[in-house]
């Protein structure tokens, strides 16, 4: 595939291709420049790939490169270098895409330019992880030639897709693809030191099928330097480019803001920025309010001085959040209902009668459109709380990989989604569930009921963000089926509701004992449900049918916390009173009762292999005992107060020769901390703690909640801050 831009060779901007002279230097371009990075774009071929017996020939499908790399295509070519597809063999023949850099035909001062920028993007990105960055996984020379592997991404530039799409898209998944990117740059931008992208463009972003987006090309990317007056050479790309990226003063966050604002605004109009310099026309309105508001702001971020700019990108992130939502709650036509069941404990509405339940709703509880929206996307910045003095083995972390700003009030519960692709989380103001992508902080999508009555239309599916009204009723306790196809919370009106993520229908649980559902927990083969009843009493119901299998009446106080074991043959629940029950799942008998706590019990959890139990109390102490005989085995004692949220490590990515890694979180003034410890065997009576504490202190409020990913890597914690943070643990 031919190059799609013309590099110079003097400052690396690129230019097009029939440019004579750079648009940033004035330098006399080559007629086939060389870049002193390369650019992978995606391509398709059908010309035959030759052996590489010749200087430029690419490499052959099946060549094992650096005895591990099966090369399987050739699928991009670019300035200095080719990309290629191909397969780790030591790793389950995982696809990845592999840079090389070709040497063929440099000047040694090309040859050294070209060879520091390579090293220096790969180097970059190695210190990188974030859900919209491709990962580095090696990088070698061979045969005199240097490479870099990374992950493969399937899908098109967007500057490809844009193509494709008669040069402008809908305006919801513009917004999405901006969202995503106010992500990722945020991400480098709160890096230390922080990390300046300077060269956003349609050609540096890819784009899957699902329209995730991930930032590519890091080949000009720089530190930011405090007090440097310019940068010292100008780089970018005409067009996208901040008018200080021409070496008039330092690029900054705002110059990223700049090339953003000027992305969006192509995507969104199809209009070339390189072809009118510094001069943007406003996006067409149609009916809906908010293009006036997103012109607004898109002049905002091609400001041509930095100080008019948005002071972050986290700003415009805030706001690209509120037009989305409200781009959602304004789309002309249907009001939008999710269906309920009704009928005793579970109520099911027949076809023949949805569309009178439905409106009979709507008609009583007029309120409920405006409860689902606008959604309340609206953040502040954050301000650290004073936290207890960290252990001295403890690694500090206080920058989350992203926030998610979408609750008002406090967050009370958090759970991740088995699959890993979700997030679910309540709050106390807002007064619903939210379920949201947990590699871009983007609400999901799911269908809905709606009513087109001047239409004559009864029913029909639309899509619509996955905000699931609770009613006016606070959410104390959240948890998924072990499908991942269902998000179950538990109310404050002795009720549990449930939501399809794939259909978006709602299933109603109504408990007989009244009183607050203060904890839910779902069994592991998702057949059954259970719930507080009556504050004291556990309910186990069928998922599927709402009927009662049995009560269980062992606790003489409140219950506030219960767990299913992982095999499925117990359930444990923690009291007011400071005593812990495990009891059958199928019989309600109880066969522990521990009382290592000297208060109330706020959370428990069953280690992955269901031998163990770790609560977290009241007393300030995490506790770890033997789920089958009570016995303790380690107390925790690193929380300077109250322990709100416990949460264990899932498989496979268990410490070597450790028991176990548990997240724990402080509901203390003085202690806003997830901390992160593992223990194990001191000696053969004796546990310890093993290895690094690490403290997590990026929340100014108390930790309400604590959910580790599936693959044992990551953890989102929910804070009456009003966030869900997601920041990396291993």
């Amino acid at each position: 595939m031919a190059a799609s831009a013309t590099y110079c060779n003097e400052c690396g901007g690129s230019n097009p291709l029939q440019a004579t002279h750079c648009f940033a230097c004035n330098h006399t371009l080559q007629s086939t420049a060389a870049s002193p990075f390369f650019r992978a774009h995606t391509a398709s071929s059908n010309a035959a790939v030759l052996m590489r017996e010749a200087p430029g020939s690419p490499l052959v499908p099946s060549y094992l490169l650096h005895s591990r790399y099966s090369i399987v295509s050739q699928i991009g070519t670019g300035g200095f270098g080719a990309v290629y597809k191909a397969k780790d063999t030591l790793f389950s023949h995982r696809l990845v895409a592999i840079k090389e850099m070709n040497q063929d035909g440099l000047s040694p001062q090309e040859l050294a330019e070209a060879t520091a920028a390579f090293e220096h993007e790969a180097l970059l990105l190695t210190e990188l992880t974030h859900p919209n960055l491709p990962r580095i996984h090696d990088h070698f020379s061979e045969h005199g030639r240097s490479y870099v592997v990374m992950d493969f991404i399937a899908g098109d530039t967007v500057e490809d897709y844009l193509g494709k799409s008669s040069q402008r898209l809908p305006v919801e998944m513009v917004l999405e693809i901006g969202l995503q990117l106010c992500t990722v740059l945020d991400y480098l931008h709160t890096h230390q030191p922080p990390i300046i992208f300077r060269d956003l463009k349609p050609a540096n972003i890819m784009r899957t099928v699902d329209n995730h987006v991930y930032l590519i090309d890091f080949g000009i990317a720089r530190h930011f330097k405090p007090g440097k007056a310019k940068d010292t050479i100008p780089l970018g790309s005409k067009g996208y480019a901040a008018p200080e990226q021409y070496g008039k003063a330092q690029t900054t966050p705002q110059s990223d803001i700049y090339g953003l604002g000027a992305t969006l605004h192509e995507l969104l109009t199809g209009d070339d920025p390189s072809l009118t310099l510094f001069h943007f026309q406003a996006v067409p309105s149609s009916r809906s309010p908010i293009f006036a508001q997103l012109n607004a702001l898109l002049k905002q971020m091609v400001e041509m001085e930095m100080s008019k700019r948005p002071a972050s990108v986290a700003i415009v992130k805030q706001e690209l959040q509120r037009l989305l939502a409200q781009r959602t709650a304004q789309k002309p036509g249907p009001v939008v209902k999710r269906r309920t069941f009704v009928k005793g404990c579970l109520s099911v509405v027949a076809t023949c009668s949805v569309s009178i339940a439905i409106a009979t709703f709507v008609v009583e509880k007029p309120n409920v459109i405006d409860m689902l929206f606008p959604h309340p996307f609206i953040g502040t910045t954050l301000v650290r709380s004073p936290s207890a003095p960290a252990p001295a083995q403890a690694r500090i972390l206080s920058q989350p990989l992203f926030t998610y700003h979408g609750h008002t009030g406090s967050v009370t519960a958090v759970a991740w989604s088995p699959s890993g692709q979700h997030i679910a989380s309540a709050g106390t103001i807002d007064s619903s569930v939210q379920v949201w992508d947990a590699n871009t902080g983007n609400l999901a999508i799911v269908p809905g009921f709606a009513i087109y009555p001047a239409e004559q239309r009864l029913l029909s599916r639309e899509r619509e963000p996955a905000l699931f009204a609770t009613n006016n009723q606070g959410v104390d306790a959240l948890a998924w089926s072990s499908d991942g196809t269902h998000i179950a919370a538990a109310l404050g009106n002795d009720t549990v509701d449930a939501w399809s993520i794939a259909t978006g229908d709602e299933s109603l649980f109504r408990f007989s004992r009244p009183g607050n559902v203060n904890a839910l927990a779902w069994s592991p083969d998702g057949s059954r449900i259970a719930a507080v009843s009556g504050n004291t009493a556990v309910q186990v119901r069928s998922a599927t049918t709402g009927k009662l299998i049995f009560t269980y009446t062992g606790h003489a106080q409140t219950v506030l916390t219960l767990a299913w074991s992982p095999d499925g043959k117990y359930i444990t629940s923690g009291g007011a009173d400071g005593i812990v029950k495990v009891w059958d799942a199928s019989t309600g008998h109880t066969s522990v009762n521990y009382r290592g706590h000297t208060a109330a019990v706020n959370a428990v959890i069953w280690s992955p292999d269901s031998s163990h139990i770790a609560s977290g109390g009241t007393d300030g102490t995490v506790q770890v005992w033997e789920a089958a005989t009570g016995r303790p085995l380690f107390t925790y004692r690193g929380h300077a107060g109250v322990v709100n949220a416990v949460a264990w490590q899932r498989e496979p990515l268990l410490l070597t020769g450790s028991e176990a890694r548990i997240a724990s979180g402080g509901a203390d003034a003085t202690d806003a901390t997830v901390q992160v410890w593992s223990f194990g065997k001191a000696s053969n009576q004796a546990m310890a703690l093993q290895g690094e504490i690490l403290m997590y202190r990026g929340h100014s409020g108390q930790v309400t909640s604590v959910t580790w990913s599936p693959d044992g890597q990551y953890i989102a914690s929910g804070s009456e801050d009003g966030t869900v943070q997601v920041w990396r643990a291993m």
